[in-house]
């Protein structure tokens, strides 16, 4: 019997985030994550990350993300991705990056441009799509192998 394995089914899912100290394990924050996806193997991938309002005064911080893309010969790639960090009540990184999977090229911000030699060009976040669809399809490889866009290419 065969079966069909997916990465790409919607989803939604809230985890609290939280630190082990000598006062033993508190909660800190929450990330939030969500997944849309369509029977083309078109996606829409967001997280949202943030401390808890108590400890802002120790550690303030707040991640915005925001994946889209779509799978093409069967390999997940992203087309657009969106991040804002905060960190301490300052904008620590606010990128755009729009990645052309079929012209193997990507800009960021509208200013650099990248190119791209990957069947499967990821982000960010889409990585963890990538990873996890291969882990299901090659569970014994130990080694998976992608090309990440960032700000630094």
């Amino acid at each position: 019997m065969a079966f069909e394995i997916q990465a790409l089914t919607s989803y939604e899912a809230t985890y609290n985030l939280s630190v082990t100290s000598d006062l033993g394990k508190l909660k800190i924050g929450k990330a939030s994550f969500k997944l849309v996806a369509d029977n083309n193997d078109e996606f829409t991938f967001s997280s949202v990350a943030f401390t808890d309002s108590i400890w802002k005064t120790l550690y303030d911080y707040s991640r915005y993300e925001k994946s889209i893309g779509l799978k093409i010969d069967n390999y997940i790639n992203s087309q657009y991705y969106d991040l804002v960090e905060i960190s301490k009540g300052e904008l620590e990184k606010n990128n755009k990056i729009r990645i052309y999977p079929d012209k193997n090229y990507a800009i960021i911000n509208s200013e650099k441009r990248w190119e791209t030699i990957s069947k499967s060009t990821l982000d960010e976040l889409s990585v963890y799509l990538a990873l996890a669809e291969d882990v299901q399809k090659n569970p014994n490889q130990d080694v998976f192998t992608y090309q990440v866009i960032d700000e630094k290419g």
